[in-house]
């Protein structure tokens, strides 16, 4: 590898996009795609690929990188069909004579029924012009999982399944007008507009919410939510993939509440509060005990909770998650929600800088303001928190040995142990200290035993 090569690979980005490799006279012989564009650029020249003679040659022939960077893998894989489309270059022809491309065929009907599928060359169909084809594309895997992608944020009628699988959702809504521009939609994104279908589902989900229509804007957000999505993370999954909608026109219908407790970082607690439609349901409330963190850090101890929440799949997934916390806090859960694939509105709730007031942090803001509501929330988390790390400190001020003395309970152990440390401290101490505590008769005790 040449000093000139190794220093434009030293340049390129960490992030999903699309790379060409251009000759000595400018013009671009390959166009790929990829999830990291310096390693998978760098791995052309790596001695353990195992390289046939076309790759060895082109290598060889590589006098410039070029790039552009995307938001995320799917991004990556439509931009790059459409750079091979236009390009034609000859070693992408060349290297996939044998395999073969893959394209994107779509059919509409007089009836609004929508066929999307995948196909090879030999199955176009050059004598129907009304057919819509996209590509070619190099990865069927990565093809059918965008477009189960699209398929899920963008629900379209076809001839097995007349409506989606959210079907719920649109009860209200003029199904043949929406499935109309959800299959626009998924045109728009297969031609590299992403950001153009981002704007326009902002400016729909806006008109919506002045006209009052909040169920539709719920489902306009819900979309516009999910290609934001993208831009968080570089890997695709559909499977995993969950986008939370809202279920009531003004408060959302499951608000849940994240406080931590603990004493200079011992006996941490999270709690978790759970509001339905307003209102607390106590017993959906949680408590997590926080053992792995060590020392009094906040953030650690509301992520290792967060994370723990999210593996219960049998518990409903909350419309808002309320932090007690500002940025730092609301930022780190959100890190959690992308790692893990979901799409959930987050408020952070702090003290202001005299503590008069709260300052609200948003990510994936819907809009949702009711202070009073909100504050409530926090309070009962905070709450909840406080009692969970009573109870857990009060239970380690017990001595199995002060217990074991008639007439000492719980209360005498614990007082006790708060003033003097330990049960062997306790047993040192002087009999009119014990007695001033718990009485003559059990410091008499407690110095026989």
């Amino acid at each position: 590898m040449s000093d000139i090569i190794q220093n434009q690979i030293q340049k390129l980005p960490k992030c999903p996009g699309v790379y060409f490799f251009k000759d000595a006279s400018g013009e671009v012989m390959y166009v790929g795609k990829a999830t990291s564009l310096r390693d998978r650029v760098r791995s052309y020249w790596s001695k353990e690929l195992a390289r046939g003679p076309l790759i060895e040659k082109m290598v060889g022939l590589i006098c410039k990188i070029d790039f552009e960077k995307c938001d995320s893998e799917m991004e990556a894989l439509i931009l790059e069909a459409n750079y091979i489309k236009h390009y034609l270059p000859k070693y992408n022809i060349k290297l996939k004579d044998d395999k073969g491309y893959y394209f994107v065929r779509i059919i509409r009907d007089a009836n609004k029924v929508v066929n999307i599928e995948v196909v090879h060359k030999n199955e176009i169909m050059f004598d129907r012009p009304k057919i819509k084809y996209f590509g070619p594309y190099t990865s069927s895997r990565s093809l059918n999982t965008a477009l189960k992608f699209m398929r899920l944020v963008f629900p379209y009628r076809n001839e097995q399944l007349a409506i989606s699988r959210n079907k719920e959702r649109y009860v209200k809504v003029d199904k043949d007008k929406l499935f109309n521009a959800n299959t626009n939609h998924i045109i728009a994104l297969l031609e590299g507009k992403k950001e153009s279908v981002i704007r326009s589902l902002k400016a729909e989900m806006e008109k919506l919410s002045k006209r009052k229509k909040y169920e539709e804007a719920s489902v306009i957000r819900d979309k516009y939510l999910a290609l934001q999505h993208l831009k968080n993370t570089a890997n695709i999954t559909e499977e995993k993939l969950q986008i939370k909608t809202l279920k009531n026109e003004t408060i959302p219908h499951r608000i849940e509440g994240y406080d931590v407790s603990n004493t200079s970082g011992k006996e941490p607690v999270v709690s978790m509060v759970v509001f339905i439609d307003g209102k607390p349901k106590k017993s959906l409330y949680r408590k997590f005990i926080i053992k792995k963190i060590v020392g009094p850090n906040d953030v650690a101890m509301l992520v290792d909770a967060v994370e723990r929440r999210l593996k219960h799949r049998e518990w409903e997934l909350p419309d808002i998650m309320l932090i007690d916390g500002g940025k730092g806090q609301i930022n780190a859960i959100q890190t959690v929600l992308v790692n893990n694939s979901y799409i959930i509105p987050l408020i952070g709730m702090a003290k202001g800088p005299k503590r008069k007031r709260e300052d609200l942090t948003f990510i994936n803001d819907i809009g949702f303001r009711d202070l009073s509501l909100l504050r409530a929330i926090r309070d009962e988390a905070h709450r909840f928190a406080i009692e969970f790390h009573r109870a857990r400190r009060s239970k380690k001020l017990l001595s199995p040995e002060l217990l074991q003395i008639k007439g000492i309970g719980e209360k005498t152990n614990q007082k006790l142990l708060r003033h003097f440390g330990s049960y062997l401290r306790v047993k040192n101490a002087n009999e009119d200290e014990i007695a001033d505590l718990a009485g003559r008769k059990i410091a008499q005790k407690i110095k026989q035993s």
